[in-house]
Parts: C-alpha cells; sequence; structure tokens
C-alpha cells in the first residue's frame, strides 16, 4: 500500500508510527515557518453556542452583526436522541446496538 500526501516542509523532526485498533497511525512532527502577520484594522468576533449557534461581529463598515438560531439545530439532535433511546430500550440487556461482535 503507496500513500502520499503533498505537503511541502523544510525540517522534518521525527516520524511515529503508532499502532491503533485495527489500523497504524502515523505522525510527521516538522518545523514550519511561520507567516508574515497581516496587519489590518478591521476584526471580527465569532462567538458559537447552542441556542445561538452562530454570533458574528465586525468593526467593518457597513456589515451588519449576524446571528444564526440554533434552537432548530437543537429540536432535530433532540428528536434523534429520543428515537435513539427508544429502539435502544427495545434491545436486550443492557445493550447499545444490535451489532453482534
Amino acid at each position: 500500500m503507496k500513500s502520499c500526501i503533498p505537503v511541502i516542509v523544510e525540517t522534518v523532526i521525527e516520524v511515529r508510527i503508532v499502532p491503533a485498533t485495527n489500523c497504524y497511525i502515523i505522525e510527521v512532527v516538522y518545523e514550519k515557518t511561520l507567516q508574515p502577520q497581516i496587519h489590518s484594522t478591521y476584526v471580527a468576533g465569532i462567538d458559537l453556542g447552542i441556542d445561538r449557534l452562530v454570533a458574528l461581529s465586525t468593526n467593518k463598515p457597513g456589515v451588519k452583526p449576524l446571528l444564526v438560531n440554533g434552537k432548530p439545530l437543537k429540536s432535530v439532535n433532540q428528536l434523534y436522541n429520543k428515537r435513539k433511546a427508544k429502539y435502544q430500550s427495545h434491545l436486550k440487556g443492557n445493550r447499545k446496538t444490535s451489532r453482534i461482535y
């Protein structure tokens, strides 16, 4: 099995092969040069939450603050959890899945 991930690095410090449950994880540690800082007078703030999924604000003129309601997504997740619990209650014993190992 040959796999190539195109990454441009200058200096590789360490390569680790970590055995996992049914695969191997290859970790590559390398040095990366710092990108030049961009000096801008504009900044933006993003707040992630549950009831308000996203609140975005900026000091750039003409850009309105943005609020994204998270309650519909929260409701869908609640229904999913409710149905999952119902189906799991039909399984025998304390099993969480119908998969046979």
